[in-house]
C-alpha cells in the first residue's frame, strides 16, 4: 500500500515503530480519542441530523471529513478507524451520511470521475 511517510527522512519521522501499539497504549489511546473527540462529537450531535441543529453547516463538514478520513485511510495501525467502526456505528453512519450529501455516493463519485476523463 501507499506509504506517506516513505518522503520522510528517517531522522524526521516521529514516533515510527515497526510494531504498532501495545494493548495498554492502544487503551490510552482510545480513550483519550473518546474523550478528546468522539464524546464531544456525540454530545453536541445529539439526536439532532446535524451538530448544531436541523441544517447542515460547515462544522458537520468539518467534522465528516476529518472522522472521514479516519475511517477510510488506509493505516499501519488502524486503532482509531476499528474503534469507530466497532464501537460508534451510529458516528461512522452519521459521517457517511454527510459525506454521501456532500460528495455523492462511491459510485456517484467514481462516475463523475469517469465522465470528466472521458472529455
Amino acid at each position: 500500500g501507499f506509504d506517506p511517510t516513505a518522503a520522510i527522512p528517517e531522522k524526521l519521522r516521529l514516533g515510527a515503530r515497526k510494531t504498532g501499539l501495545s494493548k495498554l497504549q492502544r487503551d490510552v489511546k482510545t480513550n483519550r480519542f473518546v474523550e478528546n473527540v468522539v464524546g464531544p462529537i456525540e454530545e453536541l450531535k445529539g439526536n439532532n441530523p446535524y451538530l448544531l441543529g436541523d441544517q447542515m453547516c460547515s462544522l458537520d463538514a468539518l467534522v465528516a471529513g476529518y472522522l472521514g478520513l479516519v475511517m477510510n485511510v488506509e493505516a499501519s495501525d488502524p486503532w482509531a478507524q476499528n474503534f469507530l467502526q466497532e464501537s460508534h456505528k451510529r458516528l461512522a453512519g452519521w459521517v457517511d451520511g454527510i459525506i454521501i450529501d456532500i460528495f455523492g455516493s462511491a459510485k456517484e463519485r467514481q462516475e463523475k470521475s469517469q465522465s470528466g476523463n472521458s472529455r
